[in-house]
């Protein structure tokens, strides 16, 4: 039974490694979203 303190602290470790990952695929993607959006406004304009 004292293991489970092991086993409770790696998930949380995984919890927020995967937290922070998604976190930084939102932030690229809104990067890629707002290069796009600029791309196609230089389209326009030519």
């Amino acid at each position: 039974m004292e293991n489970i303190w092991y086993l409770f602290a790696a998930y949380s470790i995984i919890w927020l490694v995967l937290f922070g990952y998604v976190l930084l695929l939102i932030r690229r993607e809104k990067a890629l979203r707002r290069d796009i959006d600029m791309l196609k406004d230089k389209l326009k304009q030519s």
